[in-house]
């Protein structure tokens, strides 16, 4: 949630250091649309033997500022600590002494080991004030976005990448899509059965300093580049005639140099942030193809790739021979299958032999990743040092920052089942029987509650003793915690407490020892799911 803050000496004498939120990104239940070649959405069981022509991700975005609760949760990240749970402080009387069940009062065994809870939970609530007041430290707002980023993470690695400016992110905007075209089969099956995450990159202007100089490394840029071009066509021959598509490099050229890319150490540290630049647009992507990536001619594209197969023969590199080969007769035959099959045979081959490949010329695309009689080659890494000095050379850039966060996936969330009680300890007492007379019995004291939790809406209150919960004894909460997990949210269950330990009206009469029986709903709260839950 918290997307960045400032140091806390960043605001000055009497000006408080800023913190900026970001919006909250979820992917719906049914959020997953699978569509076909005719363009009809499905939804596949097995994409071996039903194909997905486009996968799209809906992602939802929510932005608020913090409740009460949530600042404490707030206040605690920004300590750099953790608010594991939230404490609801206890209802206390006109003397400060916390309310607790009737029963208990007149026995001070009872009404003393509910002040020890009491005591332990006021200490974990002054934590929560603390927090609190971190939070109120800082002027905190919620961030304006130059652009969001959605990854799409499939076995480690983005299958698929969406940009959206920030003017087009907000809470009555339509939910955002995130769009994986013609996905190999691997990774379709793996969304499918929910093994993916989805990362959200907020980039945001940097809110001290606009500019900053800055040092690339064209060569690790490239040599990133082809790497990543690399692994998408050995995963997709699909692909292969993409490879050097606009569409596609634009992003990974400017990702590449951004990660390359040094800053002087005038740079001020905002904590959970990286430096990036805004600079790497359309027109800077371009000056930077035209000088890395020229273009060629079709005929030139042929030539080159005969001339290579040739050498590779020479070499004693059947497999690149024959990709060189491949590619220069499928653009001869103009032969779309066969020019995908030689990018993807290439990819296939050493890193080496797959830049040698690329360095002959590949077909391009336009930047909807349309078709084209377009053609552009890698240069060699050392074939132009004078361009590669002036790119690497200290230049200024407008700085940006970025943050990343995952993604909620509302496929992988459940409700737990709770009943709402967050402390309390084993309790003994003797209780009047009719056989046994005198019994030991123990169960667990309540604590603390929460008011709309289940077992404060079915009428328990601190100060009382659990016996039985679901027909179950308890003395715990791990006892209350193994009876949870074979109870279902919303399911209605007795609650027995201790109603009076009993004793003797005179020598000959008795009263028993009896219990009270509470109708309970469990109730239930959100957490993660695993996939293979």
């Amino acid at each position: 949630m918290i997307g960045f803050a400032q140091p806390l000496n960043a605001g000055g004498a009497g000006v408080k250091p800023k913190a900026y939120l970001m919006p909250s990104l979820s992917v719906p239940v049914k959020g997953v649309t699978y569509a076909d070649v005719n363009g009809l959405t499905y939804t596949p069981t097995n994409c071996t033997t039903q194909p997905a022509r486009s996968i799209t991700i809906a992602v939802r975005v929510t932005s608020a500022l913090p409740t009460e609760m949530q600042k404490v949760a707030v206040g605690a990240a920004l300590a750099g600590t953790n608010a594991e749970y939230y404490r609801v402080p206890w209802t206390v009387d006109a003397f400060g002494n916390p309310v607790m069940w009737q029963g208990a009062i007149g026995v001070p065994a009872i009404q003393a080991a509910v002040g020890q809870i009491y005591n332990y939970d006021q200490a974990e609530v002054s934590k929560q004030a603390a927090h609190a007041n971190q939070y109120g430290l800082y002027d905190v707002s919620l961030a304006t976005l130059n652009e969001l980023n959605l990854d799409l993470i499939v076995d480690g690695e983005v299958a698929a990448t969406q940009s959206y400016n920030g003017s087009l992110i907000g809470n009555d905007a339509a939910p955002l899509k995130l769009t994986l075209r013609s996905p190999d089969i691997f990774t379709c099956n793996r969304i499918v059965a929910g093994d993916y995450s989805v990362v959200a990159r907020y980039r945001f202007n940097d809110t001290q300093t606009a500019t900053i100089n800055a040092q690339f490394d064209v060569t690790e840029s490239l040599n990133q580049f082809i790497e990543e071009t690399q692994k998408a066509t050995t995963k997709s021959k699909s692909s292969g005639w993409k490879v050097l598509g606009i569409g596609s490099r634009k992003s990974k050229i400017k990702r590449s140099l951004e990660t390359t890319m040094t800053v002087d150490g005038s740079a001020n540290t905002i904590e959970n942030t990286t430096i990036v630049m805004n600079d790497a647009n359309d027109a800077m992507i371009a000056e930077f193809e035209n000088v890395f990536f020229p273009q060629l001619s079709k005929a030139n594209v042929v030539t080159n790739h005969l001339a290579a197969a040739a050498e590779a023969a020479q070499a004693n590199n059947p497999a690149l021979a024959k990709a060189h080969t491949d590619y220069a007769a499928a653009l001869t035959n103009g032969s779309e299958h066969l020019e995908t099959d030689a990018v993807g045979a290439a990819a296939a081959l050493a890193k080496k032999d797959y830049a040698t490949f690329l360095a002959k010329g590949v077909r391009a695309s336009n930047n909807n990743d349309t078709r084209t009689d377009n053609f552009r080659r890698t240069v060699s890494i050392d074939f132009t040092q004078t361009e590669m000095q002036a790119w690497n050379q200290a230049r200024s850039v407008t700085k940006e920052r970025e943050t990343s966060m995952p993604v909620t996936l509302a496929t992988k969330q459940r409700r737990a089942p709770s009943l709402g009680i967050y402390s309390g300890n084993a309790f003994s007492y003797n209780s009047l029987q009719p056989i046994y007379g005198w019994e030991q019995r123990t169960g667990l004291l309540v604590g603390g509650l929460p008011p709309t939790g289940a077992l404060s809406v079915g009428g328990v209150i601190p100060g009382m003793i659990i016996m039985r919960i679901d027909g179950q004894p308890v003395q715990n909460l791990s006892d209350v915690d193994a009876v949870l997990k074979y109870l279902s949210p919303g399911t209605q269950i007795q609650v027995e407490t201790l109603e009076n330990t009993g004793g003797w009206m005179n020598p000959v009469t008795p009263i028993w020892g009896t219990n009270k029986t509470h109708t309970v709903i469990v109730g239930s709260y959100p957490v993660r799911q695993e996939p293979n839950e």
